[in-house]
């Protein structure tokens, strides 16, 4: 797998950081990925079945969507 250009990965202090420029990847796709990211780790640590992955994984995409959503419609009525 490519690097992400302006993109590093570290380990500090007991957290991992990752620092990405701000126009390398759109802030709505960061938000997915963490997202994504919470439902694999609580999927694993509460053994959950795929109907309810994917149940929580709409719910997650459903509340991304609403914080998400008044920047997009700012930037676009923005232009």
């Amino acid at each position: 797998m490519e690097p992400i250009p302006d993109c590093r990965f570290e380990e500090s202090g007991g957290d991992y950081v990752i620092r990405v420029r701000t126009d390398a990847i759109p802030r709505e796709q960061i938000s997915r990925f963490f997202d994504y990211l919470l439902v694999e780790v609580g999927s694993r640590k509460f053994d959950m079945t795929d109907d309810e992955i994917a149940a929580l994984a709409d719910e997650v995409d459903r509340a991304a969507w609403e914080r998400l959503r008044p920047m997009v419609e700012e930037k676009l009525r923005s232009g």
